[in-house]
């Protein structure tokens, strides 16, 4: 069997974002054990004047992390149908037969 250059495209990008999971597995776990060793030296925010009305300003950083993502989406599927029109421009006009 004869292997294309899209099946090898195909396989760097597995081999990547297997990599990419490893990467993120080890990170997680590292953040992990810092935290829970450093939440303990930290004090409570929520016990000093004047910053519950500074929480209710800023968004959580689940909300940040949310919304930026949605923009990333955004972004890359207007990036995505640019390329699409651009090549398909690009294609010569099917011989008529």
């Amino acid at each position: 069997m004869e292997t294309s250059y899209m099946d090898l495209g195909i396989a760097a990008q597995d081999n990547v974002l297997s990599a990419m999971e490893t990467s993120k597995a080890f990170m997680l776990e590292s953040f992990k054990a810092w935290t829970t060793t450093t939440k303990k030296m930290l004090p409570d925010l929520s016990s000093m004047p004047g910053m519950g009305t500074l929480g209710d300003l800023v968004p959580s950083p689940m909300s940040t992390v949310t919304m930026t993502y949605d923009f990333a989406e955004k972004v890359l599927a207007s990036q995505r149908s640019f390329m699409e029109e651009l090549v398909d421009t690009m294609m010569p006009e099917p011989a008529a037969a």
